[in-house]
């Protein structure tokens, strides 16, 4: 597995702080703690691959709507396609708010984060 972390030619992180942000949830969720349990980089390899299939697939975001990421691109794809049909319900406010009234409006309940799927051993 070749990881490289990111660094700007002044050699900082800061250009690139979505990949940072993901590393540091990355590490925090799914190896601090369990990294006596990682026996082989083959092992760690693929907790990693796991962890970012769930990652993009099933972990909620809040930022996202409460939607895992994949399903979240997928309803702006969605709403991409459909605003490009002209009389469109979905064309009126133009293409310029692309995330209207898929995101909540207000904080309302929060789900609870469901770790279950993160077994004891670390692996996802």
């Amino acid at each position: 597995m070749d990881i490289t972390q990111s660094i700007s030619r002044k050699c900082n992180c800061l250009d690139n702080s979505k990949m940072e942000t993901f590393f540091s949830t990355l590490k925090r969720e799914m190896y601090f703690g369990h990294e006596k349990e990682f026996k082989t980089r083959e092992q760690l390899s693929t907790a990693i691959d796991e962890y970012i299939e769930y990652y993009n697939k099933e972990r909620i975001q809040m930022k996202l709507g409460y939607l895992p990421p994949l399903i979240f691109r997928e309803k702006i794809a969605w709403h991409y396609f459909m605003s490009s049909f002209e009389g469109s319900p979905h064309s009126a406010g133009g293409m310029a708010q692309p995330y209207k009234g898929m995101l909540p409006t207000s904080a309302g309940s929060r789900p609870e984060y469901d770790n279950s799927r993160i077994s004891s051993s670390g692996h996802c």
